[in-house]
């Protein structure tokens, strides 16, 4: 199936004015461009609040509640979000995280962590630790039910929010919640190969190129070890007794194969998982809410989450 025909116009108009890749930037002015362009504080928002809060000297996360989320006992994600571990910031999936809040009825927890490559793999593992064990330590005083917390991200965020599911696994703290479900958005989940049909079949011309994830490696890991599991979460010892998952894919992305893979590594260990294809749709969907095409599939994604971690729910 082709790219969606309305995204097909808006890949069609980027091409025609040449935009340079951000790759061939340095990457603080990368990084400025792509947050400027998709700072969403401009868009038009879901009723929800937005709270910000510094849980750690260089670490903040923003907290978003919907007028119906419950002020006590509400189920909760931990999100982080995409941009290859180099882009991306609270202000770059402001939008999203309303959305998902309002359309889910429960809290979402935004988390600010560190970039590559000013900081290098893992601070970008190691934030979203401490933040997901400081919402598992603040539940209550957040309103969260410490039994309904889940984890999701986008792209990279995809990818931390599955390490975060092995982690909480393998090293537990006393203040790690017991992650009841993981929504995994087109994720990258082996940084060992960066090769795959997909790869190949969608290497230019479908925003983000294969290219760019080459680039995103060499920011993030520089010279450590990219089949570290930390990094590539496919790799770890064993995906056994791991939360439900809920792994989204673009059919038109490079790391469609691999996120599909992920999701039948967790199938295979055992794990149950649900996994959805978006036929036409590109890298980045979720956060593009300037497209009626996107509306149906951002709309599902939510309802899956607040069907997972609802109070009473089919996922007990």
């Amino acid at each position: 199936m082709p790219v969606n025909e309305e995204i097909q116009g808006w890949l069609n108009d980027l091409k025609t004015k040449s935009y340079p890749r951000l790759s061939s930037f340095e990457p603080h002015k990368a990084r400025q461009i792509y947050n400027r362009a998709f700072d969403s504080r401009l868009m038009g928002h879901a009723p929800a609040n937005r709270q910000d809060i510094t849980i750690r000297d260089d670490l903040t996360v923003a907290i978003y509640r919907s007028p119906r989320t419950p002020t006590k006992d509400s189920g909760a994600l931990v999100y982080y979000h995409g941009g290859g571990f180099v882009f991306g910031d609270l202000n770059t999936h402001d939008e999203w995280c309303r959305f998902l809040a309002n359309e889910a009825n429960c809290i979402i927890v935004s988390v600010d962590y560190r970039l590559a490559p000013e900081n290098p793999f893992p601070a970008a593992v190691d934030d979203a630790w401490f933040a997901l064990n400081w919402v598992g330590e603040n539940a209550e005083t957040l309103g969260i039910n410490p039994g309904r917390i889940a984890v999701g991200g986008d792209s990279a965020g995809g990818n931390l929010a599955a390490v975060m599911t092995i982690m909480a696994r393998e090293l537990p703290t006393q203040h790690t919640p017991s992650i009841i479900f993981q929504m995994l958005l087109y994720m990258t989940a082996d940084m060992s190969q960066l090769a795959s049909p997909t790869y190949d079949e969608f290497a230019t011309g479908y925003f983000m190129e294969k290219s760019d994830m080459i680039w995103f490696r060499e920011q993030y890991l520089g010279d450590q070890d990219p089949k570290d599991w930390r990094a590539s979460p496919i790799l770890a010892g064993t995906l056994r007794a791991l939360p439900r998952a809920f792994v989204v894919t673009a059919e038109c992305d490079v790391l469609r194969h691999e996120g599909e893979a992920y999701a039948k590594a967790l199938i295979f260990a055992g794990n149950k998982v649900t996994v959805k294809r978006y036929n036409g749709m590109i890298h980045g969907f979720a956060i593009m809410p300037q497209f009626d095409s996107t509306e149906y599939p951002r709309k599902q994604i939510a309802a899956i989450l607040q069907q997972a971690i609802a109070p009473t729910t089919e996922y007990e």
